[in-house]
């Protein structure tokens, strides 16, 4: 595809998702999801939660398609967009691991399963 059809297209997907039509929400979606979804795999791990972070981050540049100036370059405002929403993902996550991680930390050793271990070990050794 030359530069020429390409910014006719982009020009084309922009006006449309402006006016909310799904046809060029899809046509954006297509040519545009293959980079991103490899984009925030480098972000998020869990090809799934990058596939989530993908759709989402989708639906905020539909949402938000009027913020766009036209200014700079269109590919280089939906990486923006991908970028920010999976940080935004990692870091909400990550205040759930820690408070999983905090909750695991509070809980009393089993002392019983720890003595076990320690007869077992000696055991051994004769």
């Amino acid at each position: 595809m030359t530069l020429q059809i390409y910014r006719a297209k982009e020009k084309d997907w922009i006006e449309g998702c402006k006016r909310q039509n799904r046809e060029a929400q899809h046509a954006l979606y297509e040519f545009f999801s293959g980079k991103m979804y490899t984009l925030c795999c480098r972000y998020v791990k869990d090809k799934m939660e990058a596939e989530d972070v993908l759709v989402m981050a989708f639906t905020k540049i539909f949402e938000r398609i009027d913020q766009y100036k036209n200014e700079g370059s269109f590919e280089g405002w939906i990486r923006r967009v991908m970028v920010n929403e999976s940080l935004s993902y990692l870091r909400k996550n990550k205040n759930m691991y820690l408070e999983t991680d905090i909750e695991a930390a509070d809980r009393e050793p089993d002392y019983d399963r720890i003595e076990s271990q320690l007869e077992a070990e000696d055991l051994m050794k004769l």
